[in-house]
């Protein structure tokens, strides 16, 4: 009797993964993968059995990374700009003050106004890589010089420069105040925060006249302030006689009494409208300088 022993030889398996980037290719023995798959080889092992070697192929997801909001800041001011975790390279572009290698996080002085962009490629553990973008709007120093404030408005409830107040802006001066004063220094407004005159004094409409203003601003923890002149406007008709060339208008009148030969013009700006009416004759001529006619007469510029 023979007794013969038979062992079963485990058949060979082997496995391996292979990963590549978003967009990429990879070449994995003799194929080309685009996209994720699997790619099996069988061959004779050392034993004489089959062999069999399976190669998972896995394309990377897109990073996730979140929009980023545009920076505001100041200049002269240090912001800190943070990149994602999880990296190993982080190159910044321009290069951060002080430099630093590999940094998720860096500074930056804000040395120049306006739009910025900073750039941050980043690269991970397989090699993969992503790029960020942060945009920031600097804006200039802090001063209540930087207001843009009109010079003069007319409150006649056209919907055009009713109200006197600061132009909306960027910038980082808050309006905290805003005070009016009349020719005689008597304050005829007072309000906070970013409020507007209506061009009204308890109520009643104010004279045309020339106003001085103050406006307040709060910059941080800085106090500043704007002083400077509004006129007010309201229009009316111009009486125009016709072949001569000096007008005297003066705001604010039912009538305009015009004198010939003067030498020089005066004129109130930022009309909207101006009508000239051929009404005077030769014989309708009135001295101009009544009482209390030209106290607001502007000399045009």
């Amino acid at each position: 009797t023979i007794f013969q022993t038979l062992t079963v030889l485990p058949k060979p398996v082997t496995e391996e993964q292979r990963v590549f980037c978003p967009g990429d290719s990879l070449l994995v023995y003799d194929s080309l993968f685009t996209e994720s798959g699997t790619l099996t080889l069988v061959s004779t092992a050392f034993n004489g059995c089959d062999s069999t070697h399976l190669v998972t192929v896995i394309e990377k997801d897109p990073p996730i990374i979140v929009p980023l909001d545009t920076i505001f800041g100041t200049y002269g001011q240090i912001i800190t700009i943070t990149g994602p975790n999880g990296y190993v390279t982080y190159v910044w572009e321009p290069s951060p003050t002080p430099p630093c290698a590999n940094c998720p996080s860096v500074t930056y002085l804000l040395d120049s106004s306006g739009y910025q962009e900073y750039r941050l490629s980043l690269t991970d553990a397989d090699g993969c890589q992503a790029e960020l973008v942060f945009r920031v709007v600097v804006f200039p120093p802090c001063s209540a010089d930087s207001l843009h404030i009109p010079n003069a408005f007319t409150p006649n409830g056209d919907g055009k420069n009713d109200v006197f107040r600061v132009v909306e802006h960027e910038g980082a001066e808050v309006v905290s105040s805003l005070e009016i004063y009349d020719r005689w220094g008597e304050k005829v407004y007072e309000n906070r925060g970013d409020s507007y005159w209506d061009g009204t004094i308890d109520g009643k409409p104010a004279p045309s006249d020339v106003y001085v203003y103050i406006v307040k601003v709060t910059c941080g923890e800085l106090v500043g302030k704007r002083v400077g002149d509004v006129t007010l406007l309201h229009l009316s008709e111009i009486y125009y006689v016709p072949y001569l060339s000096e007008i005297y208008f003066v705001p604010y009148l039912s009538e305009i009494y015009l004198v010939p030969y003067l030498s020089e013009i005066y004129f109130a700006p930022h009309l909207s409208e101006i009508y000239f009416a051929l009404r005077l004759r030769r014989n309708e001529f009135r001295p101009a300088f009544k009482r209390n006619l030209f106290h607001t007469a502007i000399k045009a510029k």
